[in-house]
């Protein structure tokens, strides 16, 4: 299997992923991004991306959560200093919402906000040729 037939596998499964919500932030998620805790991540030749064949392995989050926590999954795997398990929980910050404690959180569809309607206006009224 290739990084695109997982992903295609976990799209099968669950259905694209901007029908749910990022995991990370709460808004309409882009991307399927594998968890930094993927017990054995494969490397695609081709990409060079780590990739896992399991589907479980897989979260809704939006292109800009994704990349951090890509990034920081990455700078863990060089550095070896960060378990990298621990870089979800990792993405909150003051420009972020707070990830939820668990990787494994469960994913929450994505509803589109409600349009809020204006009240209607009275028209003003037209001041008397008097007036002017």
């Amino acid at each position: 299997m290739t990084y695109q037939g997982a992903h295609d596998r976990v799209t099968g499964l669950h259905g694209p992923a901007r029908r749910w919500q990022c995991v990370a932030c709460g808004i309409r998620a882009d991307e399927w991004a594998m968890l930094p805790d993927a017990p054995a991540p494969l490397l695609d030749p081709a990409t060079g991306c780590l990739y896992s064949t399991d589907p479980q392995d897989y979260r809704p989050m939006c292109v800009m959560c994704h990349r951090l926590l890509d990034a920081r999954a990455r700078r863990a795997r060089l550095a070896l200093e960060v378990d990298p398990a621990e870089v979800l929980p990792g993405l909150g910050s003051p420009s972020f919402v707070q990830a939820p404690a668990s990787t494994r959180a469960p994913m929450t569809r994505y509803a589109e906000p409600v349009a809020v309607v204006a009240p209607a206006l009275e028209p003003l009224p037209l001041p008397e040729l008097e007036d002017l």
